[in-house]
């Protein structure tokens, strides 16, 4: 589709609402995350369009981790329309010079799916269309970082401190923790960054005696659930 008929297609759509979800009416992403190891020139994202009838206009972009445009990454195409039961592909290739050697960097995919609506539809009516916003994590994982990311979450470190419980990622990775349970009261889920020691508020006044939770991933599945006693 050419420029003229993508910005005919965006004419008409009326005032947006804007969501966080993985899912747009029939848009769905292909993965919960993206790993982009340094040695490949590109990776790919597949988004589907499940719904029989709708159009959706699909834009896409990626943002550091603190929420600024990132210009180290193209992606082909930015902006497209998904057709009615169809699955598209957005390439994501990597032109930054380099990111911190020796640990992942953390960025976010964003995609905007806008369903489509008919001028006739709108002619003298108050409509209100919903844009649906979703946003997944993309690592970036250089060349030569050491050990395994299956098992990163083995080498976490538990302390329990005054509020909570420290806990110290000495790997290079990002990890990702959920049915993060303390003295079986479950925590929020926690990402915990490369090299860094984050504190886990846990506010009941028991010893912290013990521990259980799962790892995400470069899949998006699940570890076995591993228990600590301390």
């Amino acid at each position: 589709m050419n420029l003229n008929n993508i910005a005919k297609f965006i004419f008409i759509f009326a005032l947006l609402s804007f969501t966080k979800v993985g899912v747009c009416g029939g848009i769905a992403l292909g993965s919960t995350r993206i790993i982009y190891n340094a040695d490949k020139k590109s990776t790919v994202l597949n988004i589907t369009n499940s719904d029989e009838k709708k159009r959706f206009l699909i834009q896409s972009w990626i943002e550091t981790e603190d929420g600024k445009k990132s210009d180290n990454f193209i992606l082909t195409p930015p902006l497209f329309v998904s057709k009615p039961s169809s699955e598209n592909t957005i390439r994501i290739s990597y032109i930054g010079d380099g990111e911190a050697a020796g640990k992942e960097t953390i960025f976010y995919l964003n995609s905007k799916a806008i369903p489509s609506l008919e001028k006739k539809d709108m002619d003298g009516k108050n409509v209100l269309q919903i844009a649906v916003l979703s946003r997944i994590k993309l690592i970036y994982r250089p060349n030569g970082i050491y050990g395994s990311s299956l098992d990163a979450y083995k080498k976490l470190q538990f302390l329990p401190v005054l509020g909570g419980m420290q806990v110290k990622n000495p790997t290079p990775y990002f990890i990702t923790l959920i049915n993060f349970k303390i003295n079986n009261e479950k925590v929020s889920t926690h990402m915990f960054s490369p090299y860094s020691t984050t504190l886990v508020p846990f506010v009941k006044h028991d010893k912290i005696i013990n521990l259980s939770f799962q790892s995400v991933n470069d899949f998006g599945g699940n570890s076995p659930v591993t228990s600590v006693k301390l």
